[in-house]
């Protein structure tokens, strides 16, 4: 029976601090846009970068379960998925060093040099679970902390979603879509240069001259008239899944190829840019990826002036300790003093900024986001929080006629309903468009102060570290730390480089090649 002890201080399980953490989304709002990049590329997400992973994880599977040996358990398999993950590794520093998104490349870089030497390197002592090699600073190293390799922490989940393998009592199983993936991988490389591999990932040692021998495995070497290379188009041009009839990672690619035939400038959000000022491009039907991305970049813009306004918040609160109504005063205070700058009357009713062309927002969106970065960085506070409020409300005045096309793409895609998302805000504006411009920021920003408590509470009462960025002791504001705003990352990148190794997209030219072209017209849309 436990003893209570007078000598020792046993804090309540709640009051407990494990250290705050710099965390993100602050406000709680930006998985309501990564719902939307997500419905948009099923099987694709920002560590899936590299499309000929998905047939060597498929081939791996294959081959572990034609081994003879009794099977001893599911970390057994875990560790013939490490082995055969480092060979890459390996292989890719020796081939292409400069070729990125491989796992464990860091590692195979960092004793490429020992093992060029030795001649050999022990793969079981780097790859299997438990184990370590030691570098050359007596350092106990091994190429991946989760237990199933990158395949388990990354891949796996891409491989579930386009119905590649399926879990079962900790193994990982083909499904028959990913048999026929592996057999297609196969169908790459001859049989004595799969023996090879097999050999070495039994073995546990990788000797420097089967390096040549395994240069069929180069991950970034795709074949465009190999069956892999039919099987890979198949997977990502089909529909989204078993038991879903659209298309829309489908119609994402084509979109990227398409507009990558232009001079639109090329970013991160190419497709939420160019959709959000291209509106006449956008298809309306419920299920069409052109209107998703174009939901997806409209809320990114609020969400981004909204955490631009709690970051300032959070320098300014550094400075001082404030008690929260004269903090939030000297808030209004700036922003009344860029209003007049600006020659907007404060006390004018926001309704007028959603509705009309006011005096000082003939500017797109996307050029009031440049002038609030712009003015970020210089740190000129009071046009922070006046641009800020002006990319809020032009967004919203740009996008209030398709607002109703918004709610239907979200409710028929099953993702409405989440904090931040274009419905709420919609409401929360009109809601508050009555009041005068002045009003509705004193009230906008308690609102902001009052939703990071909350999100930051609420995750660490799912048992995440504390998020806090800052605290109220005695009704002042105590502010901790702060983090640049920033927008989310719709998985383009990976996007950009599967149609590059699928050699859809020209590396150097960033232009369709001609086997991207044949697929753009195969499915009308040159």
């Amino acid at each position: 029976m436990a003893q209570f002890q007078t000598d020792t201080i046993t804090p309540l399980y709640w009051a407990e601090s494990s250290g705050f953490i710099t965390g993100r989304d602050s406000m709680g709002i930006q998985n309501s846009s990564v719902v939307v990049y997500v419905t948009l590329l099923p099987g694709i997400t920002n560590v899936t970068e590299r499309i000929r992973y998905y047939g060597f994880h498929c081939w791996i599977l294959a081959q572990y379960d034609n081994l003879k040996e009794e099977k001893l358990s599911y970390k057994h398999q875990y560790d013939f998925i490490r082995r055969a993950e480092l060979v890459i590794a390996f292989l890719m520093q020796h081939q292409n060093p400069d070729f990125v998104a491989i796992p464990g490349k860091a590692f195979a870089g960092d004793f490429f040099n020992r093992f060029e030497e030795d001649g050999f390197i022990d793969l079981s002592s780097g790859a299997d679970k438990g184990k370590y090699l030691k570098d050359d600073k007596g350092d106990n190293r091994s190429y991946w902390k989760y237990s199933s390799g990158a395949m388990g922490q990354y891949y796996a989940g891409a491989l579930l979603a386009l119905s590649l393998i399926k879990i079962r009592e900790n193994y990982y199983l083909l499904q028959p879509k990913g048999q026929e993936l592996a057999e297609a991988f196969a169908a790459s490389i001859d049989p004595d240069t799969q023996s090879t591999l097999l050999s070495i990932i039994k073995n546990g040692e990788l000797n420097y001259a089967d390096l040549s021998k395994l240069k069929a495995f180069d991950i970034s070497d795709i074949d465009p008239s190999s069956s892999e290379w039919k099987t890979y188009i198949d997977l990502l041009f089909n529909k989204d899944g078993q038991s879903k009839q659209t298309f829309q990672r489908r119609d994402t690619l084509l979109h990227y190829l398409r507009i990558n035939k232009t001079s639109f400038p090329r970013s991160n959000w190419l497709l939420g840019e160019y959709f959000f000022q291209y509106t006449s491009e956008v298809s309306y039907e419920p299920y069409s990826a052109s209107l998703g991305w174009y939901v997806y970049y409209t809320q990114e813009l609020i969400h981004y002036a909204i955490e631009h306004i709690f970051n300032t918040m959070l320098l300014l609160m550094k400075k001082d300790f404030y008690e929260i109504n004269s903090f939030v005063d000297q808030q209004v205070e700036l922003l009344e003093e860029a209003l007049n700058k600006n020659k907007i009357d404060p006390r004018a009713p926001l309704r007028d900024w959603l509705t009309l062309n006011m005096s000082g927002n003939e500017k797109s969106p996307i050029q009031i986001k440049l002038d609030l970065n712009q003015s970020a960085k210089e740190q000129a506070f009071s046009e922070v929080y006046y641009q800020s409020l002006l990319l809020i409300t032009q967004t919203y005045q740009k996008v209030k006629g398709d607002i109703k096309a918004f709610e239907n793409y979200l409710l028929k895609n099953g993702i409405q309903g989440r904090r931040g998302n274009i419905i709420e805000i919609q409401e929360y504006l009109n809601r508050n468009a009555g009041k005068s411009i002045i009003l509705f920021f004193r009230t906008f920003l308690r609102s902001i102060l009052n939703d990071h408590q909350i999100v930051a509470f609420n995750k660490m009462g799912n048992g995440e570290a504390q998020v806090h960025k800052f605290l109220i002791e005695h009704n002042h504001l105590i502010q901790i730390n702060h983090i640049a705003p920033r927008m989310t990352n719709p998985r383009l990148g990976s996007v950009k480089n599967m149609l590059e190794d699928l050699s859809l997209l020209d590396k150097e030219l960033h232009r369709p090649t001609s086997e991207g072209i044949a697929l753009l017209e195969k499915y009308h849309w040159d």
